[in-house]
This record gives C-alpha cells, sequence and structure tokens, in this order.
C-alpha cells in the first residue's frame, strides 16, 4: 500500500474512531471490546471464547485454509504483499485464541489465497502453452463457456440457497424445532400462571425467554455475558451446575422460581432440598418453585 492510501486508511479510522463516541455510552465504547476480552468467565465457560478443538471436522476447514494459504504462497513464487501478510497473520492468530475468531479469518484469508492461486494458474498456463509451442489463444475465445460457466455455478448457488431457506419459512417447521430445542411449554404454563419473585433461568435460553416473558418476568442472564461481568456470570456457573454455595446463591439473589433443564446439575440439587418443588416438568424443562414459608 502507498502512503497516499495509508494516509487515508488513517484518516478514516481517526474520523470513525471520533464519530463512535456519538451514542449514549460516549467515549466508553472505545474501551467496550477491552472490556469484554477481561471477562474471564467468557474464557473459561464460552466455547467460542475457547481455543477451537480441531478434532471435530466442522473446525477443520480453518485449517485447510491455513495450509493452502501457505502452500498458494510458496508454490506462486509471488511476494506476498507485507498487508495481506499481517492480515493472515493477526486473523491466525486471533483464530487459535478464540473459535469465534475463525469467520473473520476466513472473510481476511480468501482474497490472498485467491490471488497467489490465479498467480500459479498463470504461470502452469504459461509454462504449457510455451511447453506445446501453440500460440496463446485468443481472449474472446473461453469468454463464451466462461459465461456458460458462471450461469451454471450461479443457478445452483441460487437454488441451493432457495431450497435452504424454503424450509425455515415454513411456520410448521418453525414451530417444531422450537418445541424440540427451547422451553416452549414451560413458557407457556409461566404466561399462564404468572409467578411471583425473580427467576432464575438456563443461559440457553435467556434470548427466548426475553422475547416470549419480558416484561412480566426478567431473565437472570442471557447471552449478552459482555453485559454481566465475572461475578454474575461465576454465581450464574455455581447455581447451574448445582455447586457448594448454590443454595446460599439463590437466596442471595433471592430467586423464587427456576426454569432450568430437566435432568441437570441444579435440578437434582432441588429436588433433594424440601423448600423447592416442582411445579411443571417435560423433557426439555422443569420449573421449580421455592414454597412460600422459604420466601
Amino acid at each position: 500500500m502507498e502512503w497516499r492510501g495509508i494516509a487515508m486508511v488513517a484518516g478514516v479510522s481517526l474520523l470513525a474512531a471520533l464519530l463512535l463516541v456519538v451514542n449514549p455510552n460516549t467515549t466508553r465504547m472505545w474501551t467496550y471490546y477491552l472490556d469484554t476480552l477481561g471477562v474471564g468467565a467468557l474464557r473459561d465457560f464460552i466455547q467460542e471464547w475457547q481455543s477451537p478443538d480441531f478434532h471435530p471436522l466442522h473446525t477443520q476447514p480453518f485449517v485447510w485454509m491455513l495450509l493452502a494459504t501457505l502452500a498458494a504462497v510458496g508454490l506462486s513464487r509471488r511476494r506476498i504483499d507485507g498487508t495481506d501478510l499481517a492480515y493472515v497473520g493477526m486473523f491466525a492468530y486471533a483464530s487459535l485464541l478464540a473459535g469465534r475468531n475463525i469467520a473473520p479469518f476466513a472473510l481476511v484469508c480468501a482474497p490472498v489465497l485467491s490471488r497467489h492461486v490465479s498467480a500459479i494458474v498463470d504461470r502452469w498456463r504459461s509454462a504449457i502453452t510455451g511447453r506445446s509451442g501453440r500460440a496463446a489463444p485468443r481472449a474472446a475465445a473461453p469468454a463464451t463457456w466462461m459465461l456458460v460457466v458462471n450461469w451454471v455455478l450461479f443457478l445452483l448457488v441460487f437454488v441451493a440457497a432457495a431450497a435452504k431457506v424454503y424450509t425455515p419459512l415454513q411456520p410448521a417447521f418453525n414451530e417444531a424445532h422450537e418445541r424440540e430445542s427451547l422451553p416452549v411449554a414451560a413458557v407457556e404454563w409461566i404466561e399462564e400462571n404468572a409467578p411471583e419473585g425473580r427467576m432464575l433461568n438456563h443461559y440457553n435460553w435467556g434470548g427466548y425467554l426475553i422475547w416470549r416473558l419480558w416484561p412480566d418476568h426478567l431473565v437472570f442472564i442471557d447471552g449478552r455475558t459482555d453485559l454481566f461481568g465475572d461475578e454474575i456470570l461465576s454465581d450464574y456457573v455455581e447455581m447451574q451446575r448445582g455447586g457448594p454455595d448454590a443454595l446460599s446463591l439463590l437466596r442471595q439473589y433471592d430467586i423464587s422460581f427456576v426454569l432450568t433443564d430437566t435432568g441437570g446439575s441444579l435440578s437434582v440439587l432441588l429436588d433433594c432440598q424440601p423448600g423447592w418443588a416442582s411445579v411443571y416438568q417435560d423433557d426439555l424443562a422443569t420449573v421449580w418453585m421455592l414454597s412460600l414459608e422459604e420466601l
């Protein structure tokens, strides 16, 4: 990148940083990402913040892409641009630290990989043309079949995308999937019976419960982990796993009913406590209520 381009990028970045304070949180947004990275519970308990496990197949494309890029850079005999090297290196490093960074790595790495693969193809084509002694074909000759190939690929992608999107758009499919993975029936019981007091909910269901129960019932925790901090997240984990301090924490947070997974550690613990009773249960979720004497 030339100095003029660097100056333009720096100027736009400075302008963006200044405009970032135009929000209710003002300058705190400058350190927001640092505050998030400082939440130790994220790294301890949230999978996407942990280093990826490369044994499952779904994480291995990151390894394939990284190795393919290294091979393409070596075989292309083209000197890698310093900016490309910095971007690929930084995002690869970030991806090895936290699985959530693999997707941005793919976006950054794809153009670098394509440039060097293109250089390899051009070099091999020149070598084949030179060895055969034939003149290079006219530029207009392959244009027709390349256009046909592009349209075929476009149609294949379009049909695949349409088939992928069609099923989730069906209300019956969505309702069946919700009942398989979310506590729909348990939430219906809460809506009908309107239990009083504070609720402790399972982390995985926080967003759904906000959608269904707010503002009548506030969630204890949801996927916006950066809003809660280490203390609340650690306390939640202690309660959810039925740890030694689980019951005292339930009293400390004044929890009067619990919505958690059936058969989970917390359900096993509450089942042994005389002050707690299961008022609703299915294969997925259980609602536990604290007796009036204990309130």
